[in-house]
């Protein structure tokens, strides 16, 4: 499964509990894309993202797999 500039989907155990469950999941992010930075990650809200993030540089000519 690959995901375009998808935002934070909940808590850390339901993205554990996705990345579990689907085989190779993927999220693809450019480097301004503000929709992959929400809602914000922080101790109050807790969300996180699941699997692995596909970065892509500014001019789309380079990217990094993150975990």
């Amino acid at each position: 499964m690959h995901n375009f500039g998808s935002p934070r989907i909940g808590n850390i155990h339901l993205a554990k509990y996705i990345t579990e469950k689907v085989d190779n999941i993927y999220r693809v992010v450019h480097n301004r894309d503000v929709v992959p930075h929400l809602p914000p990650d922080s101790v109050e809200f807790g969300f996180h993202h699941s699997a692995y993030e596909i970065f892509f540089n500014e001019a789309f000519t380079s990217y990094k797999v993150c975990n």
